[in-house]
């Protein structure tokens, strides 16, 4: 009777232990089975950039398997202090590991403007306002985990390449723009692809020009110098 018991209380401990292998130790801010993850941008360069933190109130699409076509769930940062919460989150319950045991994770700020696969894009010609502008910039991240019910880590990178030109105006007053003149000048750049290719990696996230025909961008005014009399960046 004793080794019976023996052996039952050996088999309850290799169960208990086979269960804790596939999941770390939960935390806290785990315990509810959601997805949880830390964001934050690399080298942010761009005019609407913010160093390597979001802004308070920036969305964020949290894809399971493949953009577009994976399951999804929107997540905000409300105080952009890298807190994110969905009201309907992801959870490691309804997710499926792949084929190696890993779970495959993207991330998308921004404007997503993608294809139906997301094996590529375009963002607009007219981007003379800042609705366009904006909407033009979109970043992404993978991450991955053997582990369910880890917090993940994802830095974002801007996939979209920021051009900036900067209207200097002249010191000589018969020949100079007014403010006004300065304010409301436009600029073109021309042959541009518009149009764009994806590689989402677990290794990278990034783009190439598409095929298709450059052409033309309207760029959009920094309005930070509407009033300057001396230079006008897009």
């Amino acid at each position: 009777m004793n080794s019976l018991k023996t052996i039952l209380v050996s088999v309850a401990m290799i169960c208990l232990c086979n269960a804790c292998n596939n999941e770390n130790i939960l935390s806290d801010g785990n315990a509810d089975g959601s997805v949880k993850f830390n964001a934050e941008v690399q080298q942010a360069i761009t005019r609407s950039g913010n160093g390597t933190t979001l802004y308070a109130g920036t969305s964020l699409t949290l894809w399971y398997g493949s953009i577009n076509t994976g399951t999804s769930a929107e997540y905000t940062s409300t105080a952009g202090d890298g807190i994110w919460t969905a009201s309907t989150p992801l959870y490691w319950d309804n997710l499926t590991p792949n084929s190696d045991g890993k779970y495959p994770f993207f991330a998308l700020a921004g404007t997503n403007t993608l294809n139906a696969d997301a094996t590529g894009g375009s963002v607009a010609l007219d981007q003379s306002i800042n609705d366009g502008y904006n909407k033009a910039d979109m970043l992404a991240a993978y991450s991955e985990t053997s582990a369910r019910r880890q917090t993940l880590a994802f830095t974002l990178k801007h996939l979209m390449a920021q051009v900036t030109i900067v209207l200097k105006n002249t010191d000589n007053a018969s020949t100079a723009f007014t403010e006004e003149q300065l304010r409301t000048a436009s600029a073109t750049m021309s042959s541009l692809h518009t149009d764009y290719t994806t590689s989402f990696t677990a290794s990278a996230c990034s783009v190439t020009a598409g095929p298709g025909t450059p052409a033309d961008v309207n760029l959009c005014p920094d309005a930070s110098n509407a009033t300057s009399s001396s230079t006008m960046t897009y």
